[in-house]
Protein backbone atom coordinates (compact mmCIF):
# COMPACT_ATOMS: atom_id res chain seq x y z
CA UNK A 1 0.00 0.00 0.00
CA UNK A 2 2.78 2.37 1.31
CA UNK A 3 4.62 1.70 -2.47
CA UNK A 4 1.74 2.39 -4.24
CA UNK A 5 1.54 5.67 -2.47
CA UNK A 6 4.46 6.76 -3.46
CA UNK A 7 4.55 5.65 -7.08
CA UNK A 8 1.23 7.78 -7.15
CA UNK A 9 2.81 10.68 -5.85
CA UNK A 10 5.87 10.26 -7.56
CA UNK A 11 3.88 10.23 -10.40
CA UNK A 12 1.51 12.87 -9.80
CA UNK A 13 3.97 15.21 -8.16
CA UNK A 14 7.24 14.37 -10.03
CA UNK A 15 8.99 17.91 -9.70
CA UNK A 16 8.19 17.72 -5.66
CA UNK A 17 9.82 14.61 -6.05
CA UNK A 18 12.39 15.80 -7.78
CA UNK A 19 13.11 18.77 -5.60
CA UNK A 20 13.56 16.38 -2.65
CA UNK A 21 15.81 13.56 -4.64
CA UNK A 22 18.17 16.81 -5.74
CA UNK A 23 18.42 18.03 -1.89
CA UNK A 24 19.52 14.31 -1.11
CA UNK A 25 22.14 14.25 -4.02
CA UNK A 26 23.73 17.24 -3.17
CA UNK A 27 23.76 16.80 0.80
CA UNK A 28 25.58 13.38 -0.07
CA UNK A 29 27.74 15.38 -2.46
CA UNK A 30 28.56 18.36 -0.51
CA UNK A 31 29.55 16.29 2.90
CA UNK A 32 31.54 13.73 1.04
CA UNK A 33 33.59 16.24 -0.41
CA UNK A 34 34.81 17.03 3.35
CA UNK A 35 35.71 20.55 2.70
CA UNK A 36 34.21 20.99 6.22
CA UNK A 37 36.12 18.12 7.56
CA UNK A 38 39.49 20.13 6.67
CA UNK A 39 38.61 23.13 7.64
CA UNK A 40 38.59 24.58 3.84
CA UNK A 41 35.31 25.57 3.47
CA UNK A 42 35.38 29.60 4.37
CA UNK A 43 38.48 30.79 2.45
CA UNK A 44 38.79 33.59 0.32
CA UNK A 45 35.63 35.62 -0.36
CA UNK A 46 33.64 33.23 1.87
CA UNK A 47 35.53 34.80 5.08
CA UNK A 48 34.06 38.26 3.95
CA UNK A 49 30.52 36.84 3.38
CA UNK A 50 30.83 34.86 6.71
CA UNK A 51 32.95 36.35 8.90
CA UNK A 52 30.30 38.74 10.07
CA UNK A 53 28.72 35.59 12.57
CA UNK A 54 31.95 34.87 14.15
CA UNK A 55 33.14 38.30 14.79
CA UNK A 56 29.26 39.62 16.56
CA UNK A 57 28.64 36.17 18.34
CA UNK A 58 32.53 35.08 19.01
CA UNK A 59 34.14 37.89 19.43
CA UNK A 60 31.41 40.05 20.19
CA UNK A 61 33.07 43.08 18.20
CA UNK A 62 32.07 43.59 14.75
CA UNK A 63 34.40 46.44 14.00
CA UNK A 64 37.59 44.14 14.79
CA UNK A 65 39.63 45.97 16.97
CA UNK A 66 40.05 42.62 18.49
CA UNK A 67 42.45 42.10 16.35
CA UNK A 68 44.92 44.14 17.96
CA UNK A 69 44.69 42.82 21.51
CA UNK A 70 48.08 41.20 22.22
CA UNK A 71 46.63 37.69 23.18
CA UNK A 72 44.33 37.17 20.00
CA UNK A 73 45.85 34.60 18.31
CA UNK A 74 44.75 34.97 14.34
CA UNK A 75 45.02 32.78 11.73
CA UNK A 76 46.14 34.71 8.14
CA UNK A 77 42.54 33.25 6.57
CA UNK A 78 40.54 34.40 9.45
CA UNK A 79 38.42 37.90 9.55
CA UNK A 80 40.09 38.84 6.21
CA UNK A 81 39.11 42.31 5.84
CA UNK A 82 39.30 45.81 3.67
CA UNK A 83 40.40 49.21 5.43
CA UNK A 84 39.15 52.50 5.14
CA UNK A 85 41.02 55.38 4.44
CA UNK A 86 41.14 56.38 8.05
CA UNK A 87 42.32 52.85 9.41
CA UNK A 88 39.12 51.02 10.09
CA UNK A 89 38.38 47.65 9.37
CA UNK A 90 35.18 46.75 7.38
CA UNK A 91 34.23 43.38 5.82
CA UNK A 92 33.97 44.09 1.50
CA UNK A 93 30.95 42.17 1.39
CA UNK A 94 27.10 42.61 2.75
CA UNK A 95 25.89 40.52 5.40
CA UNK A 96 23.09 39.26 3.62
CA UNK A 97 24.36 35.50 3.25
CA UNK A 98 25.41 35.68 7.22
CA UNK A 99 22.26 36.38 8.14
CA UNK A 100 20.94 33.39 6.21
CA UNK A 101 23.23 30.91 7.50
CA UNK A 102 22.90 32.19 11.39
CA UNK A 103 20.25 29.39 12.37
CA UNK A 104 23.14 27.11 10.99
CA UNK A 105 25.40 28.86 12.88
CA UNK A 106 23.97 29.09 16.11
CA UNK A 107 23.27 25.28 16.16
CA UNK A 108 26.96 24.76 15.26
CA UNK A 109 27.95 26.91 17.88
CA UNK A 110 25.71 24.44 19.97
CA UNK A 111 27.02 21.47 19.05
CA UNK A 112 31.01 23.18 19.44
CA UNK A 113 30.51 24.59 22.71
CA UNK A 114 28.99 21.16 24.24
CA UNK A 115 31.94 18.68 22.16
CA UNK A 116 35.69 18.85 22.10
CA UNK A 117 35.56 21.12 19.11
CA UNK A 118 36.57 25.11 20.07
CA UNK A 119 33.58 27.22 19.76
CA UNK A 120 35.58 29.94 17.54
CA UNK A 121 33.07 30.34 14.98
CA UNK A 122 35.29 28.13 12.15
CA UNK A 123 35.41 24.57 13.54
CA UNK A 124 34.27 22.11 11.39
CA UNK A 125 30.53 22.22 13.24
CA UNK A 126 30.48 25.37 11.86
CA UNK A 127 31.44 24.30 8.07
CA UNK A 128 29.27 21.72 8.17
CA UNK A 129 26.43 24.57 9.22
CA UNK A 130 27.53 25.98 5.95
CA UNK A 131 27.35 23.19 3.80
CA UNK A 132 23.43 22.28 5.23
CA UNK A 133 22.33 25.71 4.88
CA UNK A 134 23.55 25.81 1.46
CA UNK A 135 21.76 22.99 0.40
CA UNK A 136 18.55 24.20 2.14
CA UNK A 137 18.73 27.32 0.58
CA UNK A 138 18.45 25.19 -2.99
CA UNK A 139 15.78 23.79 -1.61
CA UNK A 140 13.72 26.24 -0.75
CA UNK A 141 14.98 28.33 -4.12
CA UNK A 142 13.67 25.35 -6.21
CA UNK A 143 10.31 25.61 -4.20
CA UNK A 144 9.28 28.84 -5.00
CA UNK A 145 10.72 28.23 -8.67
CA UNK A 146 8.42 25.08 -8.70
CA UNK A 147 5.53 27.26 -7.29
CA UNK A 148 6.03 29.65 -10.12
CA UNK A 149 6.46 27.33 -12.53
CA UNK A 150 2.86 25.74 -12.26
CA UNK A 151 1.18 28.64 -12.51
CA UNK A 152 2.38 28.96 -16.17
CA UNK A 153 2.85 24.98 -16.96
CA UNK A 154 2.27 21.25 -16.03
CA UNK A 155 4.20 18.49 -14.01
CA UNK A 156 6.28 17.50 -16.70
CA UNK A 157 7.44 20.64 -17.98
CA UNK A 158 8.24 21.99 -14.62
CA UNK A 159 10.18 18.90 -13.76
CA UNK A 160 12.32 18.82 -16.63
CA UNK A 161 13.02 22.67 -15.83
CA UNK A 162 13.82 22.19 -12.43
CA UNK A 163 16.05 19.44 -13.36
CA UNK A 164 17.90 20.94 -15.73
CA UNK A 165 18.40 24.44 -14.42
CA UNK A 166 20.00 22.92 -11.62
CA UNK A 167 21.80 19.83 -12.93
CA UNK A 168 23.25 21.33 -16.07
CA UNK A 169 24.46 24.80 -15.00
CA UNK A 170 26.75 25.91 -12.55
CA UNK A 171 23.68 26.35 -10.11
CA UNK A 172 25.17 22.92 -8.87
CA UNK A 173 28.17 23.41 -8.10
CA UNK A 174 27.74 26.29 -6.37
CA UNK A 175 25.35 24.69 -4.31
CA UNK A 176 27.76 21.99 -3.37
CA UNK A 177 31.14 22.26 -3.81
CA UNK A 178 31.87 26.73 -2.99
CA UNK A 179 28.88 26.09 -0.94
CA UNK A 180 30.06 29.05 1.18
CA UNK A 181 29.88 31.70 -1.98
CA UNK A 182 27.12 33.65 -2.16
CA UNK A 183 25.20 32.66 -5.57
CA UNK A 184 22.67 29.69 -3.88
CA UNK A 185 21.04 32.12 -1.69
CA UNK A 186 20.98 34.67 -4.20
CA UNK A 187 19.16 32.36 -6.19
CA UNK A 188 16.92 31.12 -3.73
CA UNK A 189 15.75 34.62 -2.63
CA UNK A 190 14.95 35.41 -6.00
CA UNK A 191 13.32 32.82 -6.57
CA UNK A 192 11.05 33.82 -3.64
CA UNK A 193 10.99 37.22 -4.58
CA UNK A 194 9.61 36.59 -8.52
CA UNK A 195 7.39 34.40 -6.83
CA UNK A 196 5.80 37.28 -4.52
CA UNK A 197 5.95 39.86 -7.26
CA UNK A 198 3.49 37.35 -9.25
CA UNK A 199 1.13 36.51 -6.61
CA UNK A 200 1.17 40.55 -5.38
CA UNK A 201 0.45 41.92 -9.12
CA UNK A 202 -2.33 38.91 -9.67
CA UNK A 203 -4.14 39.36 -6.19
CA UNK A 204 -2.79 42.67 -4.81
CA UNK A 205 -3.14 41.54 -1.50
CA UNK A 206 -1.41 42.53 1.76
CA UNK A 207 0.31 39.49 2.63
CA UNK A 208 1.65 39.25 -1.11
CA UNK A 209 2.91 42.89 -0.66
CA UNK A 210 4.72 42.05 2.93
CA UNK A 211 6.77 39.02 1.41
CA UNK A 212 7.55 41.19 -1.49
CA UNK A 213 9.28 43.43 0.56
CA UNK A 214 11.38 41.40 2.81
CA UNK A 215 12.55 38.39 -0.27
CA UNK A 216 13.48 42.16 -1.92
CA UNK A 217 15.15 43.76 0.82
CA UNK A 218 16.95 40.15 1.36
CA UNK A 219 17.82 40.07 -2.49
CA UNK A 220 19.18 43.57 -2.38
CA UNK A 221 21.04 42.92 1.49
CA UNK A 222 23.15 39.40 -0.20
CA UNK A 223 23.93 41.58 -3.43
CA UNK A 224 22.94 45.16 -3.90
CA UNK A 225 23.09 45.37 -7.14
CA UNK A 226 20.36 43.14 -7.31
CA UNK A 227 18.57 46.00 -6.81
CA UNK A 228 18.14 46.24 -10.59
CA UNK A 229 15.32 43.95 -9.89
CA UNK A 230 12.93 46.51 -8.93
CA UNK A 231 12.99 46.63 -12.60
CA UNK A 232 11.33 43.36 -13.17
CA UNK A 233 9.01 44.18 -10.59
CA UNK A 234 8.05 47.71 -12.15
CA UNK A 235 7.50 46.44 -15.49
CA UNK A 236 5.89 42.97 -14.61
CA UNK A 237 2.75 42.45 -16.45
CA UNK A 238 3.44 45.18 -19.09
CA UNK A 239 3.40 43.77 -22.41
CA UNK A 240 2.10 47.05 -24.50
CA UNK A 241 1.34 50.75 -24.19
CA UNK A 242 -2.78 50.22 -22.92
CA UNK A 243 -1.21 47.65 -19.98
CA UNK A 244 1.54 50.26 -19.08
CA UNK A 245 -1.37 52.70 -18.51
CA UNK A 246 -3.15 50.32 -16.56
CA UNK A 247 0.09 49.73 -14.37
CA UNK A 248 0.33 53.02 -13.61
CA UNK A 249 -3.38 53.04 -12.64
CA UNK A 250 -3.03 50.00 -10.50
CA UNK A 251 -0.32 51.64 -8.37
CA UNK A 252 -2.07 54.37 -7.75
CA UNK A 253 -4.75 52.71 -6.16
CA UNK A 254 -2.19 50.30 -4.55
CA UNK A 255 0.30 52.62 -3.35
CA UNK A 256 -0.15 52.22 0.47
CA UNK A 257 0.87 48.49 -0.44
CA UNK A 258 4.15 49.39 -2.59
CA UNK A 259 4.79 51.99 0.20
CA UNK A 260 4.97 48.91 2.91
CA UNK A 261 6.66 46.65 -0.01
CA UNK A 262 9.61 49.88 0.28
CA UNK A 263 9.51 50.50 3.73
CA UNK A 264 10.02 46.65 4.83
CA UNK A 265 12.79 46.36 2.10
CA UNK A 266 14.49 49.36 3.39
CA UNK A 267 14.14 47.77 6.96
CA UNK A 268 15.75 44.80 5.66
CA UNK A 269 18.54 46.23 4.31
CA UNK A 270 18.88 48.94 7.29
CA UNK A 271 20.72 46.13 8.97
CA UNK A 272 23.77 46.40 6.69
CA UNK A 273 23.57 50.37 7.20
CA UNK A 274 23.98 49.97 10.82
CA UNK A 275 26.86 47.85 10.51
CA UNK A 276 28.49 50.50 8.00
CA UNK A 277 27.83 53.20 10.78
CA UNK A 278 29.41 50.73 13.50
CA UNK A 279 32.52 49.97 11.54
CA UNK A 280 32.95 53.13 9.11
CA UNK A 281 30.81 55.87 10.86
CA UNK A 282 29.24 56.35 7.81
CA UNK A 283 25.29 55.09 6.69
CA UNK A 284 26.58 54.07 3.60
CA UNK A 285 30.19 52.79 2.63
CA UNK A 286 31.05 51.96 -0.74
CA UNK A 287 33.61 48.38 0.29
CA UNK A 288 34.61 48.10 -2.77
CA UNK A 289 37.08 50.66 -2.34
CA UNK A 290 38.93 51.17 -5.95
CA UNK A 291 36.93 48.49 -7.79
CA UNK A 292 34.17 49.88 -10.01
CA UNK A 293 31.93 49.35 -12.74
CA UNK A 294 33.01 50.85 -16.25
CA UNK A 295 29.85 50.87 -17.90
CA UNK A 296 31.45 52.93 -21.40
CA UNK A 297 33.59 49.42 -22.09
CA UNK A 298 31.43 46.66 -21.08
CA UNK A 299 32.40 43.01 -21.95
CA UNK A 300 29.02 42.02 -23.02
CA UNK A 301 30.12 38.91 -25.70
CA UNK A 302 32.90 38.10 -23.60
CA UNK A 303 30.81 37.06 -20.46
CA UNK A 304 27.86 35.21 -22.30
CA UNK A 305 30.33 33.63 -25.40
CA UNK A 306 33.50 33.80 -24.26
CA UNK A 307 35.79 30.90 -23.01
CA UNK A 308 37.31 32.03 -20.48
CA UNK A 309 33.75 32.27 -18.52
CA UNK A 310 31.32 32.65 -21.22
CA UNK A 311 27.57 31.90 -19.64
CA UNK A 312 26.62 29.85 -22.84
CA UNK A 313 29.93 27.90 -22.93
CA UNK A 314 29.69 26.49 -19.63
CA UNK A 315 26.02 26.33 -19.05
CA UNK A 316 25.01 25.49 -22.93
CA UNK A 317 21.17 24.59 -21.97
CA UNK A 318 20.41 28.47 -21.70
CA UNK A 319 20.74 28.51 -25.14
CA UNK A 320 17.36 27.06 -25.08
CA UNK A 321 16.37 29.79 -22.51
CA UNK A 322 17.23 32.65 -24.83
CA UNK A 323 15.37 30.89 -28.04
CA UNK A 324 12.28 30.28 -25.39
CA UNK A 325 12.37 33.93 -24.50
CA UNK A 326 12.60 35.39 -28.06
CA UNK A 327 9.86 32.57 -29.82
CA UNK A 328 7.00 33.44 -26.92
CA UNK A 329 7.99 36.79 -26.95
CA UNK A 330 4.24 37.73 -28.69
CA UNK A 331 2.04 34.93 -27.25
CA UNK A 332 3.24 36.05 -23.85
CA UNK A 333 4.50 39.70 -23.79
CA UNK A 334 3.12 40.48 -20.37
CA UNK A 335 5.32 38.08 -18.67
CA UNK A 336 8.18 37.81 -21.05
CA UNK A 337 8.92 41.73 -22.25
CA UNK A 338 9.90 42.58 -18.30
CA UNK A 339 12.04 39.79 -18.38
CA UNK A 340 14.05 40.61 -21.37
CA UNK A 341 13.86 43.98 -20.19
CA UNK A 342 16.27 42.79 -16.88
CA UNK A 343 18.16 40.45 -18.61
CA UNK A 344 19.13 43.34 -21.37
CA UNK A 345 20.04 45.89 -18.14
CA UNK A 346 21.56 42.91 -15.83
CA UNK A 347 23.70 41.59 -19.04
CA UNK A 348 25.10 45.19 -19.14
CA UNK A 349 25.71 46.10 -15.78
CA UNK A 350 27.02 42.56 -15.50
CA UNK A 351 29.70 42.89 -17.70
CA UNK A 352 30.25 45.78 -17.10
CA UNK A 353 32.11 45.39 -13.54
CA UNK A 354 36.01 45.66 -13.82
CA UNK A 355 36.73 42.30 -13.31
CA UNK A 356 34.10 41.03 -15.69
CA UNK A 357 35.27 37.57 -15.15
CA UNK A 358 34.14 37.38 -11.66
CA UNK A 359 37.68 36.21 -10.79
CA UNK A 360 38.70 32.39 -10.17
CA UNK A 361 35.40 30.27 -10.61
CA UNK A 362 33.65 27.73 -12.55
CA UNK A 363 31.13 30.01 -15.07
CA UNK A 364 30.14 33.07 -15.19
CA UNK A 365 28.66 33.03 -11.65
CA UNK A 366 27.69 37.01 -11.72
CA UNK A 367 24.69 35.52 -13.83
CA UNK A 368 23.37 33.07 -11.17
CA UNK A 369 21.36 35.52 -9.68
CA UNK A 370 19.15 35.85 -12.94
CA UNK A 371 18.29 32.18 -13.50
CA UNK A 372 14.92 31.95 -12.18
CA UNK A 373 13.76 34.41 -14.62
CA UNK A 374 15.69 31.93 -17.42
CA UNK A 375 14.13 28.96 -16.00
CA UNK A 376 10.90 30.31 -17.24
CA UNK A 377 11.92 31.22 -20.44
CA UNK A 378 13.52 27.66 -20.77
CA UNK A 379 10.40 26.14 -19.67
CA UNK A 380 8.31 27.96 -23.03
CA UNK A 381 11.09 26.42 -24.95
CA UNK A 382 10.44 22.73 -23.11
CA UNK A 383 6.80 23.07 -23.64
CA UNK A 384 7.35 24.15 -27.13
CA UNK A 385 9.07 20.51 -27.18
CA UNK A 386 6.59 18.36 -25.79
CA UNK A 387 4.49 19.49 -28.49
CA UNK A 388 7.07 17.91 -31.31
CA UNK A 389 6.32 14.23 -32.46
CA UNK A 390 7.92 11.48 -30.27
CA UNK A 391 11.29 11.02 -32.74
CA UNK A 392 12.03 14.77 -32.16
CA UNK A 393 11.34 14.80 -28.52
CA UNK A 394 13.36 11.50 -27.89
CA UNK A 395 16.44 13.70 -29.99
CA UNK A 396 16.11 16.85 -27.45
CA UNK A 397 15.58 14.41 -24.49
CA UNK A 398 18.88 12.66 -25.40
CA UNK A 399 20.49 16.30 -25.71
CA UNK A 400 19.03 16.90 -22.17
CA UNK A 401 21.29 13.99 -20.80
CA UNK A 402 24.14 14.86 -22.36
CA UNK A 403 23.58 18.57 -21.18
CA UNK A 404 23.77 17.18 -17.85
CA UNK A 405 26.31 14.95 -17.92
CA UNK A 406 28.77 17.28 -19.27
CA UNK A 407 28.09 20.00 -16.49
CA UNK A 408 29.04 17.35 -14.13
CA UNK A 409 31.76 16.02 -16.12
CA UNK A 410 33.02 19.49 -15.99
CA UNK A 411 32.70 20.26 -12.94
CA UNK A 412 35.45 17.31 -11.86
CA UNK A 413 37.32 18.99 -14.86
CA UNK A 414 37.35 22.03 -12.80
CA UNK A 415 37.95 20.96 -9.57
CA UNK A 416 40.96 18.70 -11.29
CA UNK A 417 42.20 22.34 -12.52
CA UNK A 418 41.71 20.99 -16.33
CA UNK A 419 39.79 23.64 -16.41
CA UNK A 420 41.39 26.60 -15.64
CA UNK A 421 39.69 28.60 -12.94
CA UNK A 422 40.42 32.31 -14.74
CA UNK A 423 42.90 31.49 -17.76
CA UNK A 424 40.67 29.69 -20.19
CA UNK A 425 41.35 30.47 -23.93
CA UNK A 426 39.47 28.40 -26.79
CA UNK A 427 42.63 26.54 -27.35
CA UNK A 428 42.52 25.19 -23.93
CA UNK A 429 38.86 24.47 -23.68
CA UNK A 430 38.71 22.29 -26.97
CA UNK A 431 42.12 20.76 -26.28
CA UNK A 432 40.69 19.31 -22.47
CA UNK A 433 37.27 18.96 -23.81
CA UNK A 434 37.54 15.05 -23.33
CA UNK A 435 40.14 15.55 -20.85
CA UNK A 436 40.73 13.42 -17.33
CA UNK A 437 44.23 14.43 -16.27
CA UNK A 438 45.93 17.86 -16.12
CA UNK A 439 47.48 18.47 -19.77
CA UNK A 440 51.02 18.95 -20.34
CA UNK A 441 50.89 21.59 -22.18
CA UNK A 442 48.28 23.37 -20.51
CA UNK A 443 50.41 26.36 -19.29
CA UNK A 444 51.14 27.17 -23.62
CA UNK A 445 47.14 27.05 -24.24
CA UNK A 446 46.11 29.17 -21.12
CA UNK A 447 46.04 33.25 -21.00
CA UNK A 448 46.28 34.53 -17.55
CA UNK A 449 44.38 38.10 -16.83
CA UNK A 450 46.50 40.74 -15.53
CA UNK A 451 43.65 41.95 -12.81
CA UNK A 452 46.33 45.53 -12.20
CA UNK A 453 45.38 46.39 -15.33
CA UNK A 454 41.64 45.67 -15.23
CA UNK A 455 40.99 47.54 -12.49
CA UNK A 456 42.24 50.18 -14.44
CA UNK A 457 39.93 49.40 -17.44
CA UNK A 458 43.25 48.29 -19.33
CA UNK A 459 42.89 44.80 -19.69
Amino acid sequence: MHEMMWKDYILNKPSKFLIILIGIIALWNATNYNFWKKQTLVEQDVIQYYSYLPAAFIEYDLTLSFIDNDFYVLEPKQYWHSTTEDGKRVFKYTCGEALLISPFFFVANVISYFSDDVADGFGPWYQLGIVFAAVFYLMIGLFFLRKLLLIFFNEKVTTATLLLITMATNLYYYSTVESGMSHVYNFSMVCAFVYYTHRFHEKYEWKYAIFTGLSFGLVVLLRPSNALFILLFMAYGVGSWSSLVKKFELFKVQFPKLLVIGLLSFTVFFIQMLYWKESTGHWLYYSYMKEKFYFKNPHILQTLLGFRKGLLVYCPVLIFAFIGLGSSMKKQAELLLPILLFTLVNVYVVSSWWCWWYGGSYGLRAYIDMYPILAICLAFFIQHVYKLSNAKQAIYKVLAVFLIMLSCFQIYQYRKGILHYDAMTARAYFNNFFAVKYPSNYQQLIENPDYEKAVRNEE
